[in-house]
């Protein structure tokens, strides 16, 4: 009984089966090349569940991505482009890695018609995903070949742009904008999803702003973009949530009334996206643009409970308080699209310092637990800023205008 037996055998929710229970890995080698087609999705999947009882995955592997081609159906082909994945990476091999992608930038070039289109705007995100995985080839080849595009057909567009988004988060590059807005956004079919990655890259240009006024300024573009997607695409929630995540940050450093609203809706919004964020196994199917939300979800609860300690501080049991606003000083980042690098940072610790010199009890505090044996270095820091608060008048009004065209 050979491995096309077993697996025709399977019906459509079966578990795949193990590598044993098709033969063997030089039985399923031999019968690999008259399989049927419609059985290889089913192939490629047992071997990714498998992979570990492999002697030589190299091989195999490399035998399975020479047939991808010859799968027509655009989810199979999804399907098994990621499993694919999963096997280069526990593979292990370069050469296996640049076989993969050659074969994907290929079926991404052959995009003529619909569901051809829609294969090649899986090819091209899971191109993406390859070159960002550390498995010996970079994504150079993948910028290249977008760069190249003279068309994109519309049942590609958006696969296209959750690309250039994943992309953008490693490799800044002008052109990728350029592809969006020239010929990704005029597609009614990719319009949300070309916007909402031009609002993360107005987010990122947030993160990495040098003065109060550019990251003011990057964050109500990205404000005015995630609204647009809500236009586009039935007030879909991730814009929502990264919408009144950012109105959030406004809200906070001017102080206004707006912070409550914004982060009522930004858990709102979370929670639909929760009932519909289902969980994909392995990781490999890289670029949604739900991907971070999470993390902004923690940014608002950071700013929920600053907000209260700076307001509404309790005198009588000041050092919670005071150790919160320390530590939020010196660690405040925002661990969005998996960027590390300190991101607001520099743009709240004013408001931080500005406030806490208001108060008195509050600075004193902060004084006395600078002046601790072992203090930490946030405390320090915040105790040397309250003394010569740092917070832009000019930033704080342009926020205040800000809060109140909102209202």
């Amino acid at each position: 009984m050979g491995a096309a037996h077993v697996l025709r055998q399977l019906g459509p929710v079966d578990p795949a089966p193990a590598i044993a229970d098709l033969g063997g890995e030089m039985v399923v080698l031999q019968e690999l090349p008259q399989l049927d087609a419609v059985l290889l999705a089913r192939l490629i999947e047992a071997v990714a569940n498998d992979i570990g009882s492999l002697e030589d995955a190299q091989t195999l592997g490399s035998a399975l991505v020479a047939r991808l081609p010859e799968l027509e159906a655009p989810l199979s082909f999804a399907s098994s482009a990621d499993r694919l994945l999963r096997i280069a990476v526990v593979a292990g091999g370069y050469e296996l890695a640049a076989t993969l992608m050659d074969v994907l930038l290929e079926i991404t070039r052959d995009n003529d018609g619909p569901e051809r289109g829609l294969r090649a705007g899986y090819a091209v995100r899971a191109a993406v995903d390859l070159g960002l995985l550390d498995v010996g080839v970079t994504a150079h080849a993948v910028l290249a070949a977008i760069e190249r595009v003279e068309d994109i057909p519309p049942e590609m567009a958006s696969g296209m742009a959750r690309a250039i988004g994943r992309l953008w988060e490693h490799h800044d590059e002008a052109f990728l904008q350029r592809v969006l807005e020239e010929r990704v956004l005029s597609h009614d079919t990719a319009a949300a999803d070309a916007t909402v990655e031009l609002a993360l890259k107005a987010l990122r240009d947030a993160f990495y702003a040098q003065q109060a006024d550019e990251t003011v300024g990057a964050l109500e573009r990205s404000i005015q973009l995630f609204e647009r997607a809500q236009a586009y695409d039935e007030d879909r929630a991730d814009a929502r949530a990264y919408e009144a995540a950012a109105r959030a940050v406004l809200a906070f450093c001017a102080g206004s009334d707006d912070l409550t609203a914004a982060l009522d809706d930004l858990t709102a919004a979370r929670a639909e996206l929760d009932r519909y964020d289902v969980p994909v196994g392995e990781g490999f199917r890289g670029a949604t643009p739900l991907r971070s939300v999470a993390g902004w979800h923690v940014l608002a609860a950071t700013l929920r409970n600053l907000r209260a300690n700076l307001d509404k501080p309790d005198l009588l049991n000041l050092r919670p308080a005071v150790e919160a606003l320390a530590s939020a000083y010196e660690g405040m980042r925002l661990a969005v699209l998996d960027d590390e690098r300190f991101g607001l940072q520099a743009f709240i610790q004013p408001v931080i310092s500005a406030a806490v010199a208001q108060q008195p009890p509050l600075a004193d505090g902060v004084s006395q637990l600078a002046a601790e044996p072992g203090a930490p270095s946030s405390a320090e820091e915040l105790a040397r800023a309250v003394v010569r608060p740092k917070a832009s008048r000019r930033m704080r009004l342009r926020l205040l205008r800000h809060a109140k065209r909102r209202r």
